[in-house]
């Protein structure tokens, strides 16, 4: 049975508002991407809103045919080489070359760092230019011709990215109304990953300032606690905007902030 603040949320922000526990229960083995990629795979294949079997099928069809392991590098692009297209879920970025007045594509998977890409996506989608972006790319092969392509290369054709590349904050802030203190607590909490109802209010009041270094500038957070509680698990799911440093050795006379383990809920 839906929460309050849920029922709130799909009425409100219907256009941006993932159901996270359909993630869960579609169960589809994506854990080496970050959750935000599993949560657009799983809206795509959804069956009237619901995960059924056929929707959890074409799921792990999506996964295991565009989302490839680096053991299985050299098979694509075997067929890259032999006149195929590929469709690949990556993080993609681009670099600019002055010198060749061109610019560079990096795809991880394929641990190729000199492919090329069409101009008109970079100027489509920018946020490649910023460190890279999850998305499906479509790939294909230039072979060696001559004196204007003595090398053969891969090149991205087409692009689809899984992140936003602008934000509409002011419906957020429009929309912000409709909800009480604890309902806009509540839902902040759960849009994290966590869910609501594990956590006191004191508990959640932690949680939340782990989103302070993300929406404040010049601030810097240090949570001291084992293994296992959940510190980065918000950084590596919300956002990639965030310079994240674990380790277990502090320098000498380093001050810090301290704040109290918490374990994550389900």
């Amino acid at each position: 049975m839906a929460l309050q603040f849920e029922e709130k949320a799909l009425k409100y922000y219907s256009d941006v508002c993932v159901n996270k526990d359909l993630v869960r229960k579609a169960s589809i083995g994506t854990e080496s991407v970050p959750m935000y990629v599993s949560e657009w795979i799983v809206s795509r294949y959804l069956t009237d809103g619901q995960v059924d079997a056929a929707a959890r099928q074409k799921m792990r069809d999506f996964v295991n045919k565009h989302l490839p392991s680096k053991d299985q590098k050299e098979q694509l692009k075997s067929k890259l080489k032999n006149g195929g297209t590929l469709l690949i879920l990556d993080t993609y970025s681009v670099e600019v070359n002055l010198r060749t007045d061109e610019y560079i594509l990096k795809i991880p998977c394929l641990d190729e760092n000199r492919a090329t890409i069409e101009s008109y996506i970079v100027e489509n989608y920018p946020l490649l230019l910023n460190g890279g972006v999850w998305g499906v790319g479509r790939l294909e092969y230039q072979s060696p011709n001559g004196k204007e392509n003595p090398f053969g290369q891969i090149r991205m054709v087409d692009f689809r990215p899984m992140q936003a590349a602008s934000i509409d904050l002011d419906l957020f802030c429009e929309q912000r109304k409709h909800f009480t203190l604890e309902e806009w607590r509540d839902l902040l909490i759960s849009s994290m990953g966590y869910n609501p109802t594990f956590y006191t209010p004191e508990q959640m009041m932690l949680l939340l300032t782990r989103l302070i270094p993300i929406v404040q500038e010049r601030v810097n957070l240090i949570e001291l606690a084992p293994k296992g509680t959940g510190k980065s698990f918000v950084y590596l799911n919300l956002s990639r905007y965030v310079r994240l440093i674990s380790g277990e050795k502090l320098p000498p006379r380093f001050y810090f902030i301290t704040m109290p383990p918490i374990n994550q809920g389900c």
